[in-house]
């Protein structure tokens, strides 16, 4: 029985030698097959390459929250003075090699049934000039992320632009906009930067 008993312990702790084995195999091999995706590349004789730097600052932080559940409805006039407001600054650091892409976004969007409405509306400015604009009717109840800007704000190196999103319901006199009332919304502005090549 004791030779039995020696035979189940030396066979158990084998197959955990061997799992731990192959683990280790296989951790190790998707790592030297990311690194040569990452790192491979033909070259012709003469040929050099240069690593980029691409680092990006902005005064948003990973808790940057719009909440808002009493909104008033404003008119068109007071846009400039009464909508909710929202300022950041993106740049593209002075210790980037390489410009770079900006997508503004809005995520973890939580809004209320009647605000799915095109008297909610939002504007990105740079500066005084709008960059972007629409409005939440469009958004698919499901969304919980739009981006804002559809077309990318382009920086080079040692580059910023403050920009300011603008969220408002807007009065309508000619429709009743009773339905607005007690409306919320949440979401978070985020910033999605890619290097150009």
């Amino acid at each position: 029985m004791d030779i039995k008993n020696e035979t189940k312990k030396e066979s158990k702790k084998f197959i955990i030698l061997l799992v731990l084995g192959l683990g280790i195999l296989i951790a190790l091999s998707v790592g030297f097959t990311y690194a040569y995706y990452v790192f491979s590349g033909n070259f012709t004789s003469g040929d050099t390459t240069t690593a980029a730097t691409f680092d990006i600052e902005t005064t948003l932080d990973s808790t940057a929250a719009i909440s808002n559940t009493n909104m008033m409805i404003i008119d068109e006039a007071d846009i400039a003075t009464k909508a909710d407001k929202f300022s950041f600054t993106i740049k593209n650091a002075n210790s980037s090699t390489v410009n770079g892409n900006f997508l503004i976004n809005l995520i973890d969007i939580n809004i209320s049934d009647n605000l799915y409405d095109s008297a909610f509306k939002w504007q990105l400015l740079n500066g005084a000039t709008v960059v972007a604009s629409g409005n939440f009717s469009t958004l698919a109840k499901t969304a919980t992320t739009l981006t804002l800007n559809s077309t990318a704000i382009n920086l080079a190196p040692g580059i910023s632009q403050n920009l300011t999103l603008r969220i408002w319901l807007q009065n309508d006199p000619n429709n009743n906009q009773m339905q607005l009332i007690n409306g919320s919304f949440q979401a978070r502005i985020t910033v999605e930067a890619t290097p150009i090549k």
